[in-house]
């Protein structure tokens, strides 16, 4: 009876996957027509390849060889485990959310993180290239010799720079290109000043003094930069160490006083306190970010 019973339910349910698959073979051009032509639909997809294409300019830009659709995946399974594992521990919706959007934050505040760290590497290696074209220069009065000294004596990705530059020049490419290009691979307005001077120098061979009050410059606004980053050091390791601390903290708590679970899970004070300690995380990431692009 039971082996009787069995073999039907199969036979039902095999029937059930037959039908189900030949329904959406019939529907499924008129489904993607019909996705294809919703206007919210294609908006967002236009949205979302822009911001596919923006994060892999941004990658691209500091060097870092990873696929944006792979980052998204992975983020999305990072994120349903985090919703999954904290509503199960905690209960509390709200606070499964934040927690779970946290992981699609943190890469994103990871990626700012290593731009700025580049950035500071980068205006050091501005100051040993321009400080090296200006030498290279003085002895040449040539544009072309002192970018190939720069490529052999600074390192990458400045060197690369003008290597890539120097190489253009040799294979006949016009200077206004080179140079165009040149003052794309950086977004700093003292890298524009100096493409501006090079310019500049191509009419005017004394214009290479002004190299020199560049450098200065440069030279004083690490300094006013990096002074206020140590300043704000101490502070901003503090604010980051609070705002992990809710999980460990918790683990911790529940072992001492047992009574934490009861506390955190079931009453309303304690959902607050759990929900608030994750969107805290948002808020130092906010603010971080913030004061690092004033800096």
């Amino acid at each position: 009876m039971i082996a009787l019973l069995s073999i039907g339910i199969s036979i039902t349910f095999t029937v059930l996957v037959y039908l189900l698959a030949q329904y959406y073979k019939k529907r499924k051009d008129k489904w993607k027509v019909n996705i294809s032509m919703n206007p919210f639909i294609v908006n967002q997809r236009n949205e979302f390849n822009k911001w596919l294409n923006m994060v892999d300019k941004r990658l691209r830009k500091t060097g870092i060889r990873f696929k944006t659709k792979y980052l998204v995946v992975i983020n999305i399974l990072i994120a349903v485990f985090a919703f999954m594992f904290t509503l199960r521990l905690f209960r509390n919706l709200t606070a499964a959310v934040f927690f779970s959007i946290i992981f699609f934050i943190i890469p994103d505040y990871v990626l700012f993180l290593y731009e700025t760290k580049r950035k500071m590497q980068i205006e050091d290696q501005m100051i040993a290239a321009i400080r090296t074209f200006t030498a290279e220069y003085f002895n040449t009065k040539n544009i072309e010799k002192s970018f190939a000294e720069v490529s052999k004596k600074v390192v990458d990705p400045i060197g690369r720079y003008f290597s890539d530059a120097y190489m253009d020049i040799l294979m006949g490419h016009g200077f206004d290109n080179v140079m165009s290009k040149l003052s794309a691979r950086v977004d700093n307005e003292y890298w524009h000043m100096f493409i501006q001077l090079v310019y500049q120098l191509r009419d005017d061979s004394q214009a290479i003094y002004l190299f020199t009050d560049l450098v200065s410059r440069i030279e004083k606004s690490i300094e006013l930069s990096r002074d206020n980053e140590a300043s704000l050091g101490g502070e901003r390791t503090i604010a980051l160490i609070m705002s992990l601390l809710p999980l460990p903290v918790y683990y911790f708590m529940t072992n001492v006083v047992p009574q934490t679970n009861t506390f955190i899970v079931e009453t309303v004070a304690g959902r607050l306190v759990i929900t608030g300690s994750f969107i805290s995380i948002f808020i130092f990431i906010f603010l971080d970010k913030m004061l690092r692009r004033v800096e």
